[in-house]
């Protein structure tokens, strides 16, 4: 398997692009889309703040007499994720790739996932997604994009440096990968599983595997999603609500339909900021998956293009990122996480705007 041929050469060395003096002693190639990527975040976390508060405060008030409730717990989850990515920088990325590490991981994930498989999980919108720590709800599956896809990286960094027979690597690896997304459709959240397969198959094409493997996982991927739509109906509900929301108005196809009167209201320079109707309880979860609805109807057109083009960004420069990495494994980690990230923001545009 020739993986990565251009990142075996080492022409980049790690110890030398994570040095004290920081990006400005770095070269052009690899200091901008650093730049850029940290410019794209920050940006996006601020306008995240900023749109939670003014898409929540109603909700908030009508619930806890607090309208900043949610902001204050949208500042305290980015102030631990502010904390988790220093942690993360100091750690040498090389450490997950340790048998032990990613191992360790592989099981815990799979351990939490089969808890909300086995309805030990806290049942939520017809799903059970969640498992409470702490007298807070956290998503096994979340977690799982982080490790599934670090396990992912490690096996391959193993093939590149062990050179296992192609039938027992691919065998190791379609178990490490095909075992959670099983638990993940189980739940069922069909769309964590292909957010999560999209990353997966990032990481192969950035790593050069011919292209009838990559084929074969698209179809695979494909047979998936026509798996879940017989088995659990109302996936295939969802998607013909979404194409053609007024079949159903009052019921699949309400949030859809209250999604695209908030960006018909919005126009082109939008209501203004904090200035929407649709998330006086009309457009339900306003302030989580269908935030970006109200974005195009306080800051319109031009507000909901410049959030897409941070996005486009962060893509950019994460994938730039990759493709400068030391090695196989910075290739990956960094590809396939940003590609994750970028299609799961893509997906979620898609399905606002219908």
């Amino acid at each position: 398997m020739a993986l990565g041929k251009e990142h075996t050469r080492g022409s980049v060395k790690a110890g030398k692009t994570s040095g004290p003096r920081g990006l400005a002693a770095l070269p052009a190639k690899i200091a901008v889309p650093r730049l850029l990527f940290i410019i794209s975040v920050v940006a996006l976390c601020v306008v995240g703040l900023v749109m939670v508060y003014s898409a929540s405060s109603i909700l908030a008030y009508s619930t806890y007499g607090d309208a900043a409730y949610y902001l204050k717990r949208q500042a305290a989850f980015l102030g631990v994720g502010v904390v988790a990515c220093i942690v993360s920088a100091v750690i040498p990325y090389r450490f997950w790739a340790n048998r032990i590490v990613f191992f360790s991981l592989w099981l815990l994930t799979v351990a939490v996932l089969a808890a909300t498989a086995l309805g030990l999980g806290v049942s939520a919108l017809g799903a059970e997604r969640s498992i409470m720590v702490g007298g807070f709800a956290f998503q096994p599956s979340e977690f799982a994009k982080i490790t599934i896809l670090l396990t992912c990286a490690s096996l391959f960094e193993m093939q590149r440096e062990e050179q296992y027979p192609l039938p027992k690597f691919a065998a190791i690896f379609i178990i490490s990968a095909l075992v959670p997304l099983l638990l993940i459709y189980q739940q069922p959240d069909l769309g964590t599983a292909i957010i999560l397969a999209v990353g997966i198959m990032a990481m192969c094409l950035l790593l050069g595997l011919p292209v009838w493997i990559l084929g074969a996982l698209v179809a695979l991927l494909v047979l998936y999603v026509v798996f879940a739509c017989i088995t659990q109906p109302y996936h295939l509900q969802r998607i013909i609500s979404m194409i053609d929301p007024w079949t159903d108005p009052q019921g699949d196809g309400y949030q859809v339909i209250q999604s695209l009167y908030a960006f018909g209201s919005g126009g082109v320079f939008g209501t203004g900021l904090g200035l929407s109707r649709q998330k006086f309880l009309y457009l339900p979860y306003a302030h989580t998956d269908f935030i970006f609805a109200i974005i195009g109807e306080e800051l319109g057109l031009v507000g909901a293009t410049f959030v897409a083009l941070l996005f486009g960004l962060f893509i950019y420069s994460g994938i730039r990122i990759s493709r400068n990495a030391p090695d196989i494994l910075g290739c990956s980690i960094a590809g396939a996480f940003t590609t994750m990230i970028g299609f799961q923001a893509c997906v979620n545009m898609a399905c606002v705007t219908g």
